[in-house]
Parts: C-alpha cells; sequence; structure tokens
C-alpha cells in the first residue's frame, strides 16, 4: 500500500513539473526575433526567450508547489537558432529556432521516506510557414 500511494505521489509530481515546462518552453520560443523575420529569417532571441521560459515555468510551479518544493526545484532553459550546435553534441545542428527547458525537483516520499529526482524535459519549435 506504501508504494501504491508513493508512486502516486510521484505521478502527481511528475505532471506538475512537465506542464510548467511545457509552458515555459512555448512560452519562451515566441520570443521572435522580428527583425530577421522582416528579412525571410525565422530565428528566436536566445536571452529573452530563456528569460521568459524560466519565468513562465517557475510562475506555474509556485502555483502547484508548496514554497519549501519550489525553494529546491531548478528550471533550466536553452535557446538554439538552426545553424548553431544543437543539444545532443556538435554533430547536430537544430533545424528549427528551439527552446528547451529542464525542471527538476528533489521529492521525498510520504510514507516510505525515500528521496528521488524527479526531471521532466520539454522542447518548442518554431516552424516556418512553407
Amino acid at each position: 500500500m506504501a508504494l501504491v500511494f508513493d508512486v502516486a505521489w510521484a505521478s502527481i509530481g511528475q505532471n506538475y513539473l512537465q506542464v510548467a515546462a511545457d509552458g515555459g518552453a512555448l512560452a519562451g520560443v515566441q520570443e521572435i526575433d522580428l527583425d530577421r523575420l522582416a528579412l525571410g529569417e525565422c530565428r528566436i532571441v536566445p536571452e529573452p526567450a530563456i528569460t521568459v521560459a524560466r519565468l513562465y515555468a517557475f510562475d506555474n510551479l509556485s502555483r502547484s508547489l508548496a514554497p519549501e518544493h519550489l525553494a529546491s526545484c531548478m528550471v533550466t532553459a536553452r535557446a538554439f537558432n538552426p545553424g548553431e550546435p544543437g543539444w545532443h553534441g556538435p554533430p547536430q545542428v537544430v533545424l528549427n529556432p528551439t527552446v528547451c527547458v529542464e525542471v527538476c525537483l528533489p521529492i521525498q516520499f510520504p510514507v516510505t521516506r525515500m528521496w528521488r529526482m524527479l526531471r521532466v524535459h520539454a522542447d518548442a519549435s518554431l516552424m516556418p510557414h512553407p
């Protein structure tokens, strides 16, 4: 019974983190470089995209996590444009402007008192109109 309760606890926590990561990635990818877009190039502005993605994810998490859990939550965001090295190493290149968000949260199971790191990842890409 304890195992079932702890697995449910982790599943609910993972869901909260995934929603925050998805929302952060979608918010960040909307930071489009309008000057480059006017020239026909589809690109995002990396610094604002990263800032917006992290802020949006943290704002979302603040609505679902207790303050003590929010303090130990880690949100990282990265932004890539075509022609820049991808996130899986130098050989891969991003085909479309992409924002990646990763959210990590250490949790302690309520019944068994064991610790586990919950980790989720979300990507959002701009797709150029044909």
